[in-house]
């Protein structure tokens, strides 16, 4: 994500748009390492589908992410000068979203 972020970024991109393309092989990743690490231990529905689960949660939680880093880097001054204090803010923010809904709905409790 952070490396996406930046290369887009040094190739011309604007910081808003690199950070909503960088999202994209992160939720990919993330759902990944979720389902053979995080939730190994869990139920787990057909791939494809519960990849597409996953994308619905972690849409939410960019919502929150880059919505967090947008406030930030747009109101205030400090933040704006220094990106990756916002950019980090948000990821927390998106990431503690997508672990509480992916434990209740996306990586089902073994029965």
């Amino acid at each position: 994500d952070l490396l996406l972020y930046y290369g887009l970024q040094g190739m011309g991109m604007d910081h808003l748009w690199a950070r909503a393309l960088a999202f994209w092989p992160a939720v990919t990743s993330n759902w990944f390492l979720n389902r053979v690490m995080t939730f190994k231990t869990r139920d787990h529905d057909f791939a494809p589908r519960q990849w597409l689960k996953f994308v619905v949660v972690s849409v939410a939680g960019f919502a929150i992410n880059w919505g967090a880093y947008a406030a930030l880097t747009s109101g205030l001054d400090w933040f704006d000068e220094n990106r990756l204090l916002a950019l980090l803010a948000g990821v927390l923010a998106g990431t503690a979203w997508n672990f509480i809904v992916s434990d209740l709905l996306v990586y089902r409790r073994k029965r």
